[in-house]
């Protein structure tokens, strides 16, 4: 477990933690987006698929603030063995500003490249934009973005990629490009 002032962050497994993570989405999201129960859909399939494909190439972490669930991430195995992704990254409005995004996207990064991934990839939505600023800030590059109807809203999905280097070779701020800058936002990806 780390920590970083009242901010820890630990393994994901603990009862209640994959539902808390589809609860505070769907509940975040609306309120702060207006997106629909879709989204909520959506996270609930993340997490069941999650849930029911344990494998030591996968990893979640949950962020506490006294205590209490403060944020969440993911990463799983894609189609392609060598390219894992980031799922429902959030942080909870009372843990934002704390750098707790950040410390949730580096854990991401350290435990892909351990596990052997070569590509960290992650769907991203523009309007996201605390969310955009940590994956340029950590060296991923927007791939692709296509604007749609989604979660009873429009917006514009985006494709995150980090080429993964040797753990020995630290991430570097400000290597990633084309990212947003500004805004506070539940730092979602789906």
């Amino acid at each position: 477990m780390t920590t970083a002032g009242d901010i820890e962050i630990r393994p994901l497994g603990s009862p209640g933690d994959l539902g808390w993570i589809v609860l505070r989405h769907a509940e975040l999201f609306s309120a702060e987006q207006g997106w629909s129960t879709g989204f909520e859909e959506a996270t609930l399939e993340i997490a069941i698929g999650f849930a029911r494909s344990p494998s030591p190439r996968q990893a979640g972490w949950i962020a506490t603030l006294d205590g209490a669930r403060a944020g969440s991430v993911l990463v799983v195995p894609t189609e392609d063995p060598t390219t894992a992704r980031v799922r429902v990254l959030l942080v909870d409005p009372t843990a934002r500003g704390r750098g707790t995004g950040g410390r949730l996207v580096r854990r991401c990064i350290e435990f892909a490249r351990e596990a052997g991934y070569e590509t960290l990839t992650l769907s991203t939505m523009t309007q996201l934009t605390t969310a955009r600023r940590i994956y340029d800030e950590l060296g991923f590059v927007l791939t692709t973005s296509e604007r749609r109807h989604r979660f009873g809203a429009e917006v514009t999905d985006e494709q995150w990629d980090l080429q993964l280097s040797p753990a020995s070779t630290p991430v570097r701020a400000g290597r990633g490009g084309r990212g947003g800058r500004g805004g506070r936002d539940g730092t979602g990806n789906t």
